[in-house]
């Protein structure tokens, strides 16, 4: 992770790349709009958060529950 946040200097020019990084500051921002992961400071913020037990399954806890209300949102495609 460190790696890659080292290499986010340089700027790309069309669609946004998906990374797992990415996916999970979308969904860590729904759940704490204060929280990023978008820098190495981000990453920082999260290996802290890490170390308190009760804390980070608080925190992995809320993430899941707001990002499985958000999958459960979005229409289903039809199969036929």
């Amino acid at each position: 992770m460190q790696a890659y946040f080292n290499q986010m200097a340089c700027r790309y020019r069309g669609r946004p790349i998906t990374t797992l990084p990415i996916i999970i500051n979308i969904e860590l921002s729904q759940a704490y709009p204060h929280m990023k992961l978008k820098t190495s400071n981000g990453l920082q913020t999260m290996r802290l958060l890490a170390q308190d037990r009760n804390e980070w399954r608080t925190f992995t806890r809320r993430t899941t529950e707001f990002a499985e209300a958000t999958d459960s949102d979005e229409p289903e495609a039809s199969s036929g």
